[in-house]
């Protein structure tokens, strides 16, 4: 009896601390996924019909170099995405590269158009890096590396071997970037998630996990390489005028984040073209308010769907240590939730592509505080809803309080 009363206050102690730490931490950005491949491709620059079918592709949204506004350049300055397979101890990757400019003439390495990894697993970091044409500089110690560009330069195919290793079921630390110099300096590195361009300080690292055979989902992670960074909402004193027109003295203050990651689609979340659907948002806070400008661009704006969701709007998601709030503004409309006794202001311009908000969380003083975060743009040209946006690789599942990330506020 004393045996099973002792188990059941190890188990209670055990779970206690597992809710404690969800509570201080009321987010989880989904890694990024690597499917096996049934046969490894060939790394020969030229993508082949089927070698990497089953591979999920992910894009380069975020420019790390500029630390107030990560917008990554118009797509035919510099853009791409990527992808990877894994077979055995071997990683195999794909980039498609956009560059009106091709530049590899700069002195130092780093500062030319190339395209850079970065690894961690438990024993060992490794940052390679191959400028276009060439091959990557390094790799794991024994492991067999292999680079092949297309002749154009558009795309990069490669192969990364870690001796020793089965990556079935595992996860490692993870970053990709993709750097571009159009002839006197580096202008953008692009990277998927938000950063400093820590990566080569084993900073600001994303997650990979390699999927077991026959899953669509990965296995729990029991030790994360990862160092996500956090979005950044900057205080403010003087509270913008919710009033859908642009005090850029004020919101200059904040940091720009764009919509990068398609999440209607699993397997592909590469937005659309930019006059599409795109956009970008800020976030400033003054005490228990959050205030928010939102930039939309849309070729075609729909609010006729039946069901909410379906039309063009902003979803923003919030979860503190007690509450969760999901809020839905359709194009044009007010905000249809808040948190209890909060005010939500809600302001449009005329055409739709400003959106400003200010959402109450009353008496929470916000100032060095984290919670849980995600927001979402929404497009229906007419049908259905074609693409949802957010600044986070996910499954659209904000509204079940999952796949959020974490947004703290600087004092």
């Amino acid at each position: 009896m004393r045996k099973i009363l002792f188990l059941t206050a190890v188990i209670t102690l055990v779970l206690s601390f597992a809710a404690g730490v969800a509570a201080e931490n009321p987010w989880a950005v989904v890694p990024f996924y690597v499917a096996p491949a049934t046969d490894a491709p060939v790394i020969d620059g030229v993508i082949g019909d089927d070698e990497w079918k089953g591979a999920y592709t992910y894009p380069f949204a975020f420019n790390q170099l500029n630390n107030a506004d990560l917008r990554p350049p118009a797509a035919d300055d510099s853009s791409g995405d990527w992808r990877l397979l894994y077979k055995g101890d071997t990683i195999y990757g794909l980039v498609r590269r956009v560059d009106n400019k091709t530049h590899i003439r700069a002195g130092q390495p780093h500062e030319n158009d190339c395209v850079e990894l970065f690894f961690k697993t438990d024993s060992t970091f490794r940052q390679m890096r191959a400028l276009v044409g060439r091959k990557f500089d390094t790799g794991f110690s024994g492991g067999k590396v292999e680079t092949a560009w297309s002749e154009d330069g558009t795309i990069l195919e490669f192969a990364v071997q870690i001796p020793g290793m089965d990556l079935a079921g595992k996860n490692l630390g993870w970053n990709i970037a993709l750097a571009d110099n159009d002839g006197l300096f580096r202008k953008t590195q692009l990277y998927p998630i938000p950063g400093a361009n820590r990566s080569w300080q084993q900073r600001d690292l994303a997650e990979i996990v390699f999927l077991l055979p026959g899953k669509n989902t990965h296995e729990p992670i029991t030790k994360s390489f990862a160092e996500f960074p956090a979005f950044i909402a900057k205080k403010t004193d003087t509270a913008p005028v919710i009033d859908g027109n642009i005090d850029d003295e004020i919101w200059k203050q904040g940091i720009i984040y764009p919509f990068a990651f398609n999440q209607l689609n699993s397997t592909n979340q590469v937005p659309p073209a930019a006059d599409d659907s795109s956009g970008s948002w800020v976030l400033l806070y003054q005490g228990d308010t959050v205030y928010g400008l939102v930039r939309r661009v849309d070729n075609k704006t729909n609010i006729r769907a039946s069901q909410p969701h379906e039309n063009d709007c902003v979803e923003l998601f919030f979860k503190t240590d007690s509450t969760f709030r999901q809020m839905r503004a359709l194009v044009g409309k007010k905000f249809d939730a808040g948190f209890s006794g909060g005010k939500v202001e809600t302001a449009w311009n005329e055409d739709g592509t400003i959106l400003e908000f200010a959402v109450q969380i009353p008496g929470m003083d916000l100032a060095g505080k984290s919670i849980g975060w995600n927001i979402a743009l929404a497009d229906n040209d007419g049908l259905f809803r074609k693409t949802q946006l957010y600044p986070v690789k996910g499954f659209n599942r904000s509204w079940q309080q999952q796949d959020l990330a974490e947004l703290h506020f600087e004092q």
